[in-house]
């Protein structure tokens, strides 16, 4: 199964073409959607990959989990670290739109390597327990994943801050 980084800015213009390019070279039999566990939402519909593709595909669109979704009540130092991490996660965000040039960079080694460092400095600055939520959600989707029996024409949907994590973690279940 591949994992693949889907990111909005290839709903439009030139992006979207390159996108469906990128897709249909992989020749899928089923395409599963996984929310993020940053954003909590999924990367994208599958109605709207349907009108993208225009080739019939079978999509399964994973549920949010129930994992830890309550709000929490945190203390002020974590909150101040939170509200500094957020602008963090944007910051390599903005970094990996501006070198995005095709769907090939955005689902590149150094995309990856930038979300991994960036979730070890999370980690390492909130400490374990909200490293451990993250893992957690990740964990339970990667277990619904599983129980999909994912093939090597199946290719894995998700956002750029979770892809590194499933390449990291799925292949050791294929």
């Amino acid at each position: 199964m591949d994992v693949v980084i889907f990111n909005e800015s290839f709903l439009s213009g030139k992006g979207k073409e390159e996108f469906r390019q990128f897709i249909i070279e992989k020749d899928p039999e089923r395409i599963i959607i996984v929310p993020g566990t940053v954003r909590k939402e999924l990367p994208v519909k599958s109605d709207v990959l349907e009108k993208i593709l225009g080739k019939p595909i079978r999509f399964l669109e994973l549920e949010k989990n129930s994992a830890d979704e309550k709000d929490e009540e945190i203390d002020v130092e974590s909150a101040i670290k939170a509200k500094v991490l957020e602008l963090g996660i944007q910051s390599v965000r903005d970094y990996v739109s501006d070198y995005l040039s095709d769907a090939n960079s955005l689902n590149s080694e150094i995309t990856y390597t930038l979300y991994r460092a960036y979730f070890k400095f999370y980690g390492a600055a909130l400490g374990k327990e909200y490293s451990e939520r993250f893992e957690k959600k990740r964990k339970e989707y990667l277990s619904s994943i599983l129980e999909l029996k994912p093939g090597k024409r199946d290719i894995l949907l998700t956002s750029e801050e979770d892809a590194y994590w499933y390449i990291d973690h799925i292949s050791g279940h294929q």
